[in-house]
């Protein structure tokens, strides 16, 4: 009798092991630590519109999250890319969400529904779960080469991509090949006025595979996608980002993920915080300090926000790699508000926004710090009073 229930409690835990290993995952809860798989990035597709206020906080964290994992593009290493569908853009969003069963906006699909979150957003940890568990599951030995140049004119841009897919398993592999194109920065707003990142614009590629096993096993071509861009000038190629993902025929979910920008480069690492005073007078200016360096080496100008908002607001000249560079700034208003500050270089690179530095202004400081003068002397007027009792009474 004990062995038949021993045996019936290993059937139940093979039976929810198999469960996670082929249905989509809903996770919440503490920090899950996981070793990370080399040559094993997730995709995450951020579904989203212009109206749940939920999406602002959404956009924020994934946005702080990758920035801070990395301070610069190293598209190579990458653990994980996202991409922002935002449904009121493009009709082929709408029929991505229906066919990843998404209902609801906003809505997180990591490795094509492997695990999905649509709620707790306020949470950091369940972002970084969902990438650890996504990341450290088994996929099929799939392996991308991934190059992309923009060949053409502004006017009429041509994509050209270069792309390899290696079936290095010991089996005919069946999957499906989606290369999304989407825009680095944008001016498209969540509901709190911060622009959203990586928004999906197209998908430059949508090929069902098959493929032999090795040395025969794999799939190459070259892919020519012209962008639509409205007008000569627009297009901003450092600025667009294409990332191609394999998804599996069994599962559904995506095998391998790699990226890569349009042009050859690399964006300048995220500014150190800014430097400066945190209580400040009104219509008084301050003096405010950063540095960024260029893995390239190239001149960097600085762009800074001083409201929080993550839109510039003013702009510097170009200074050396790792230079420290200064700034003024008032305020008129009163209130409180973060500074922040991104690196440009001179292709075009951008940096992540830095983190913030908050700061208040008050149309009372001074009041404020004649309070705080008037109770550090009295400080010391009373320990000099007793210090003299003290000493009186000592040598009295």
């Amino acid at each position: 009798m004990g062995i038949n229930m021993i045996k019936l409690k290993l059937a139940i835990i093979l039976f929810y092991i198999s469960i996670m290993l082929i249905s989509p995952i809903n996770i919440s809860g503490e920090k899950i630590e996981f070793s990370k798989l080399k040559n094993s990035a997730v995709i995450v597709e951020f579904f989203t519109n212009f109206e749940n206020s939920d999406s602002s906080i959404v956009s924020e964290q994934l946005y702080r999250f990758y920035s801070e994992v990395y301070p610069y593009s190293q598209l190579e290493e990458s653990d994980f890319y996202y991409i922002t569908m935002i449904d009121e853009l493009s009709e082929k969003v709408q029929i991505r969400a229906q066919e990843m069963d998404v209902s609801n906006y906003p809505t997180l699909t990591f490795d094509g529904g492997f695990v999905n979150i649509d709620q707790g957003f306020q949470n950091r940890d369940i972002y970084e779960n969902a990438v650890s568990l996504s990341n450290s599951r088994d996929k099929h030995d799939i392996e991308i080469y991934l190059d992309c140049i923009w060949s053409s004119s502004p006017c009429y841009p041509e994509i050209v991509i270069n792309i390899d897919v290696l079936n290095l398993g010991n089996f005919e592999y069946e999957g499906r090949l989606l290369i999304y194109f989407a825009r680095i920065v944008t001016d498209c707003e969540n509901p709190a006025g911060r622009p959203y990142d990586f928004v999906f614009e197209d998908f430059a590629a949508d090929i069902n595979l098959s493929i032999d096993t090795s040395p025969l096993g794999y799939y190459k071509d070259q892919l020519l996608y012209h962008p639509v861009v409205p007008g000569c000038y627009s297009f901003n190629a450092p600025n667009y980002l294409v990332v191609a993902s394999v998804y599996s025929k069994d599962t559904g979910f995506a095998d391998c993920t790699v990226a890569a920008r349009l042009s050859s480069g690399e964006q300048p690492y995220k500014p150190a915080k800014p430097e400066g005073k945190t209580k400040i007078q009104l219509d008084s200016e301050y003096e405010y300090t950063t540095s960024s360096s260029d893995y390239d080496g190239d001149m960097i100008k600085y762009v800074w926000d001083w409201n929080g908002d993550y839109k510039p607001d003013e702009w510097t000249d170009y200074y050396k790699s790792s230079e420290k560079i200064e700034i003024n700034h008032l305020w008129e208003d009163k209130g409180t508000f973060k500074i922040m500050v991104k690196a440009i270089d001179e292709n075009g690179f951008e940096s992540f926004w830095s983190d913030p530095l908050t700061v208040s202004t008050s149309k009372n400081i001074k009041i404020q710090q004649y309070i705080e003068n008037l109770f550090n002397d009295q400080i010391i007027k009373n320990f000099n009073i007793w210090k003299r009792l003290l000493f009186n009474w000592l040598y009295k």
